[in-house]
């Protein structure tokens, strides 16, 4: 049973604060703190309201990390607590405070939702480190298949180590989006980083570029951003929007990052029934059923894009009336329960 649990974030913006944010709002009975960067932008005010947080630079201030981190425990004062991670650079930063809190009967739990995707000599380097240093976790948790299978195949002995795949889940949506043919709004939702290629959505863009009645957004912040300005001619910047907002100005979403295991932006489009199009490799096929409710490309192709976005236009309700019906499999409640009682046994 778990009375206590501490989210500790490195503040990056996308689907590890939101699976951190759909966790926290699970977890409400129980007495919930985060850790964060900058938690007043990384996280929604309505979710800040209900617990106890607390602004650290948790990658490069240790010691202040550190400190907060001993004075939650003190003030909790019970050993039914559980400290949750989705980074594995904390894990190797807090190693040895985490050995010691665990002594004291304290938790961790490490989830893991892709590979190293800045792949450099540092980057390999840590993943070499965490790979052995990993087992002395409570619970260690994959967010996909292709997820385990890309750390097992470059560090085999993390196989002796017992994980569990547990998949993220999504809030069902109940309304139905109006489809204008005259206005046909295509969008990138994701961080502006190499690892999602917003390049190769912006070419896209120009290259379609008044062939049809398509308007391309880009939903979003990252390092690329002042890069991928060139393109504002064909593309329109929002920044980073609520959800709700996200999904009101689009029609159909574009994957296009290389790997993507099991991406929040397909099951948050397929929650609003907004079909999806996906260049990636990795699980996202388990949500995305090509054909039926969106299309996973084999090949990187702009022609293949061009094709799937008038396949999916010609019969708009079929393609979203499907997504409202697959989603239903990845459902909140269920997931978070799952992975709750795995951590809690």
């Amino acid at each position: 049973m778990t009375d206590s649990i501490i989210f500790i974030s490195n503040g990056y913006k996308g689907g590890a604060n939101k699976y951190f944010e759909q966790h926290i709002n699970f977890n409400l009975k129980k007495k919930v703190f985060l850790i964060d960067t900058n938690p007043q932008k990384n996280f929604e005010r309505k979710t800040l309201k209900k617990i106890e947080f607390y602004k650290k630079d948790v990658l490069y201030n240790y010691s202040s990390t550190k400190k907060c981190l001993e004075d939650i425990l003190k003030k909790i004062n019970n050993k039914q607590t559980v400290i949750f991670l989705t980074n594995y650079i904390i894990f190797i930063k807090y190693f040895f405070l985490l050995i010691f809190l665990k002594k004291k009967g304290i938790k961790t739990c490490i989830t893991i939702h892709s590979g190293i995707l800045n792949y450099n000599n540092f980057h390999y380097f840590a993943g070499f480190i965490f790979s052995f240093l990993f087992f002395f976790s409570n619970k260690v948790i994959f967010g996909s298949y292709s997820a385990r299978k890309w750390w097992i195949g470059i560090f085999p002995w993390m196989y002796l180590k017992r994980n569990k795949v547990l998949f993220n889940g999504i809030l069902i949506k109940k309304a139905f989006k109006k489809f204008n043919k005259k206005k046909i709004n295509v969008s990138f939702v994701g961080r502006l980083n190499s690892e999602n290629d917003p390049t190769f959505f912006c070419n896209f863009a120009e290259y379609f570029f008044k062939k049809h009645n398509i308007r391309f957004h880009l939903f979003g912040e990252g390092p690329m951003k002042k890069k991928l300005l060139t393109f504002k001619k064909y593309v329109t910047f929002h920044g980073w929007q609520p959800e709700s907002i996200v999904y009101r100005n689009s029609d159909i979403v574009i994957i296009t990052s290389y790997i993507n295991n099991f991406p929040y932006v397909a099951l948050e489009a397929k929650s609003y029934g907004i079909p999806v199009i996906c260049c990636s490799k990795g699980d996202v096929k388990l949500i995305i059923k090509n054909g039926y409710d969106g299309f996973i490309l084999k090949n990187r192709n702009m022609t293949e894009i061009v094709n799937s976005i008038l396949k999916i236009t010609k019969n708009y309700s079929f393609f979203r009336n499907n997504a409202f019906k697959n989603v239903k499999k990845f459902n909140l409640n269920s997931s978070c329960r799952k992975i709750w009682n795995y951590v809690s046994n």
